[in-house]
């Protein structure tokens, strides 16, 4: 009994790494931006999470300061009080730079301006919460960086949608928010 025991060819091995190489370069980018893409829809769905509950607690109950027309109500993001603290997919937030603002409108209507930044670096800036989409947090060094909350307390000129406000006079001094006004 005279076995002949045979193994792969070259050939053969060659043509399944080659094989398998092109499986990789079809697959890897693919995977990459789902996991990109699934990161962003997490970060968009952290922001919406946030504002939803600023929006519930400004409309059904109040807050102890409420802008009127020409103001603007500066919620840091450690005073949202949610049942679980939402986190970025990409970092901690940057609690100096991670706030909401509720910005007074005719009509007894606001609209919810954010700026959040994390430590990996990703960014909102200045945007409505309505037009917020998986496109809108970047690294992009185009885009600036929210500004400081001590530095708003401190006098800084902050942007709000087109317009500027500064920090109001009017401020409750034992409240966690900063009252803004029109600059």
């Amino acid at each position: 009994m005279n076995k002949k025991n045979r193994g792969f060819t070259l050939i053969e091995l060659l043509a399944v790494i080659i094989i398998l190489s092109i499986l990789m370069i079809i697959a890897v980018p693919s995977v990459t931006k789902y996991i990109s893409d699934a990161r962003k829809k997490a970060y968009v769905s952290t922001i919406s999470s946030y504002v939803q509950s600023v929006s519930v607690k400004m409309l059904a109950f109040g807050f102890d300061q409420k802008p009127s027309i020409n103001q603007a109500l500066l919620i840091p993001f450690s005073e949202i009080k949610m049942e679980k603290k939402a986190v970025s997919p990409y970092g901690k937030f940057l609690e100096e730079q991670c706030y909401i603002i509720v910005l007074a409108n005719d009509g007894g209507k606001y609209s919810f301006y954010v700026n959040i930044k994390d430590s990996s670096g990703y960014k909102v800036y200045n945007v409505k919460s309505s037009n917020i989409n998986i496109n809108t947090p970047t690294t992009s060094t185009n885009i600036k960086d929210p500004v400081k909350i001590s530095e708003i307390k401190n006098g800084i000129i902050v942007k709000i949608g087109e317009n500027n406000f500064k920090i109001s006079e009017n401020n409750n001094i034992d409240s966690k928010f900063i009252l803004l006004e029109s600059a």
